[in-house]
């Protein structure tokens, strides 16, 4: 199958940046990563295991490789109200979700200003602030239009 221009370039991204951590970009990482870019709602490591066991790839290499994706920002995770995390393909270098807490939707948004607030906490507590993440939840419009 003919890759795109822009799926290579992220197949090299992600090599560097695998080979920068001292780990091998393996085709079984290789088809972790396109399963989660390929799935807007995103996946548990356990659907995504599931998925993978059809071509051999194991429940701790699943684990592992989204552990990694995670740490190089290529995966974000969303808490859900059920206790689980899914995992969702970014698109942006620094975005944040809103869910639906209906029909399980995920929408990516970019704005979040919140620095501000990060020196204010800063101030407050002593910390030396690195990063936040953040979550919205609410009704998506097809789910209130459907209800």
């Amino acid at each position: 199958m003919m890759k795109s221009k822009r799926e290579l370039n992220t197949v090299n991204t992600l090599k560097k940046n695998f080979h920068r951590l001292g780990h091998r970009f393996t085709n079984q990482r290789e088809s972790i990563w396109r399963l989660f870019n390929n799935t807007p709602k995103g996946l548990t490591i356990p659907e995504a295991a599931d998925v993978l066991r059809k071509k051999g790839i194991g429940h701790a290499t699943v684990y592992r490789t989204v552990k990694t994706l995670q740490k190089l920002g290529c995966l974000h995770r969303v808490h859900l109200e059920s206790g689980e995390h899914r995992f969702v393909a970014r698109n942006q270098p620094h975005s944040h979700m809103l869910v639906c807490r209906s029909c399980g939707r995920l929408v990516e948004f970019e704005s979040c200003d919140l620095s501000i607030l990060e020196k204010l906490i800063a101030m407050e507590t002593g910390f030396q602030i690195e990063g936040h993440d953040l979550e919205l939840f609410g009704i998506c419009p097809q789910c209130r239009a459907s209800n």
